[in-house]
């Protein structure tokens, strides 16, 4: 139910108004008159003294009642309504030979925002395939925005990205005037992150290695198989929610979401610290001894920093050993459980 436009001033109840009745009565009081006493005895010339004249009381003017104030009625802010159901495509870098659409489908029910980007490599076929499928999707509630294809020219040349292009996900927040082509994307997706009020955004990869199989290797090639939650205002620990419920749905142990919240670091180390060495009780010995930091650098698990609203969550599949059939269908697994968990779905 929607809120009043106006509501009391009270704002828990009305209240309730008497009116003031009654005038004040005021009784006339009038006083005999009586010999005084005298103390000495009245001598022959003495002559009795006139009565005093009865003393009239003066009536006082009946007081104006004072009338109780009206309750101060305080405008409250109407919600403006969602945007009608429908899908819209906008088109990101415009005009250029980097263009790419991105499409956002309303609900025409309030609701959150949920962002969606493939292709920000295009040597990863599982992610941007599985978002050219999402962008067909109808959220139940709120609205549903996916750019399947974020870096067009690397997906042509499938390869992750050229020195030419810049590194999209090494990028953030960009610049409109950037020199790097996806230094520019960048900006336009924190615009686009904005301007629409995001409250998550699932960025899709994919990793040759599996995160389980690394070994020795802390490199960013193993990092298949994990959803990490990024730095935000909103603390919710989405990744391990999320991989929670996919695994729910996993038989095949080998393919199961490892999640990698932020939450996982209470702080931040310093390079001081670091190279001083952290304490294993500082951190999970499952993540003792890597240097990476979720957020802490310029890839997309930092548009918290830059767009309030938004939790950012890094998505990655391996590609090892594992046909890009079953990566489309795990990226979109991750995205239909996220958006069920957001009560889109």
């Amino acid at each position: 139910m929607s809120e009043p436009r106006f509501r009391l001033h009270t704002r828990r109840q009305a209240l309730r108004l008497g009116a003031l009745s009654g005038a004040a009565l005021l009784a006339a009081c009038t006083r005999s008159a009586s010999a005084p006493d005298d103390p000495e005895p009245a001598g022959p010339a003495a002559t009795a003294s006139p009565a005093s004249p009865p003393i009239v009381a003066t009536p006082t003017a009946t007081p104006t009642p004072t009338a109780t104030p009206e309750p101060t009625l305080v405008p409250t802010a109407t919600p403006s309504p969602p945007p009608p159901r429908g899908t819209e495509e906008v088109a990101l870098m415009e005009g250029t030979e980097w263009e790419t659409p991105l499409v956002i489908t309303h609900s025409g029910v309030e609701g959150p925002t949920l962002f969606v980007l493939g292709g920000v490599h295009g040597n990863e076929p599982g992610a941007w395939l599985a978002a050219d499928e999402i962008v067909e999707w109808q959220p139940e509630r709120g609205s549903l925005l996916v750019a399947p294809r974020a870096n067009v020219l690397a997906i042509e040349l499938f390869q992750r990205t050229t020195d030419e292009l810049g590194d999209l996900n090494r990028l953030y927040p960009g610049a409109p005037d950037a020199e790097l082509p996806m230094a520019r994307m960048a900006a336009q997706i924190v615009d686009v992150a904005a301007r629409y009020e995001a409250d998550v955004l699932l960025d899709l990869h994919e990793s040759w290695g599996f995160y389980a199989e690394r070994g020795e290797n802390q490199g960013t090639a193993f990092l298949g198989q994990t959803i990490t939650t990024g730095p935000a205002l909103d603390r919710t620990p989405l990744a391990r929610i999320i991989a929670d419920l996919v695994n729910g749905q996993i038989e095949v142990e080998r393919d199961l979401l490892i999640a990698r919240d932020w939450t996982q670091w209470p702080a931040l180390p310093t390079d001081a610290e670091l190279a001083g060495g952290m304490p294993e009780s500082a951190m999970p010995a499952a993540f003792a001894r890597t240097r990476w930091r979720p957020g802490r650098g310029r890839s997309s698990l930092s548009l918290g920093s830059f767009v309030p609203s938004v939790l950012p969550v890094l998505v990655e599949m391996g590609q090892r050993e594992q046909p890009v059939e079953r990566r489309i269908e795990l990226h979109q697994l991750v995205v239909l459980s996220a958006m069920e968990l957001l009560r889109m779905a």
